[in-house]
C-alpha cells in the first residue's frame, strides 16, 4: 500500500508541473509479507491487489482534476520474482 504523506507531496508537486509523467511501480510487497525470516503470500492474494490496484486507481482520480495533462502509468512487476541465492 502506498503512503499517505507521500501521495499528498506528489499531489502538491504534480499541481504546477507541465505534462508531467508519475510513474507507479508495483512491487512484490504488493503481493507478499514477510512471516519471521519466510517470505509468504497473502492468503487471498487477488483480493490484496485488487483492494491495491483500487487504492492506486483512487490515486490517478486524486491527480488528475489537479492536473489534467498529467500521464499516470503503473508498471508491473513479475508476480513472483523473489530468487533463492
Amino acid at each position: 500500500m502506498y503512503n499517505k504523506s507521500h501521495v499528498n507531496s506528489l499531489v502538491r508537486l504534480v499541481k504546477d508541473l507541465k505534462d508531467p509523467i508519475i510513474l507507479v511501480w508495483l512491487g512484490t510487497c504488493e503481493i507478499t509479507r514477510k512471516v519471521d525470516k519466510y517470505i509468504k503470500t497473502y492468503e487471498y492474494p487477488y483480493q490484496h491487489i485488487e483492494f491495491i490496484l483500487t487504492e492506486y486507481r483512487e490515486l490517478c482520480y486524486r491527480i488528475k482534476p489537479i492536473n489534467p495533462s498529467a500521464s499516470v502509468y503503473v508498471i508491473e512487476c513479475p508476480y513472483y520474482s523473489i530468487t533463492k541465492d
